[in-house]
């Protein structure tokens, strides 16, 4: 989609003087990775079948969360990336994540671990405890789009709890795993092979 609108982007950011790409994090990006050593992004979830990888066991930790992961560190990443090679342009590459929310698909996940396991049950406890209404979920990615501060690279999130909850704001210093060098050069490579050159 940015591949394909972004020559609309330039010209509005032309004719009103900017545009905004915005990208929906997660949180759950921070969990992307199974290994210690990996940087975050994984290539066999980028290529054919990749979300069929693992199956469809549930868990906090387990193999759907794991593909949720690497989707929402492949939005930042791909932010931040777009960020870089958007310099010099009046368009601006934005990503925010809401926290903790209580929404349909956090519901369905707790009740989907309920009984996989005593630690899962423990988390799901604490989201519950934690999670914020969908309206104020909505707040950094609002922040994000219509913010007259918000600038080219960066990330909304709410305040609190480790960006758990509260109000929204800029992140002070964005994540490793957001702007790891070998995740950006594999998500520009998958993306590439998947729809084509990007052409900035």
């Amino acid at each position: 989609l940015v591949k394909e609108l972004l020559p609309l982007l330039k010209k509005g950011a032309e004719l009103r003087g900017e545009a905004r790409i915005v990208h929906q994090s997660s949180m759950a990006r921070r969990g992307a990775g199974t290994s210690a050593s990996s940087p975050g992004l994984e290539a066999s979830y980028f290529e054919k079948k990749g979300g069929d990888l693992g199956g469809d066991s549930p868990g906090w930790m387990g193999p759907m969360s794991q593909r949720y992961s690497q989707s929402k560190l492949a939005n930042s990443v791909f932010t931040m990336a777009l960020k870089e090679k958007l310099e010099g342009t009046n368009v601006k590459a934005v990503v925010a994540a809401p926290g903790v929310t209580s929404t349909g698909m956090l519901d369905s996940a707790m009740k989907s671990v309920h009984r996989v396991s005593f630690s899962d049950s423990i988390v799901s406890f604490l989201l519950g405890r934690v999670a914020q209404s969908a309206e104020d979920g909505s707040m950094p990615l609002l922040a994000a789009c219509f913010d007259p501060s918000t600038e080219s690279g960066d990330f909304w999130e709410p305040e609190n709890c480790n960006n758990c909850f509260g109000p929204a704001v800029k992140v002070k210093k964005v994540d490793e795993k957001s702007i790891n060098p070998d995740n950006s050069k594999l998500l520009w490579a998958k993306s590439e092979e998947a729809v084509g050159r990007i052409e900035i």
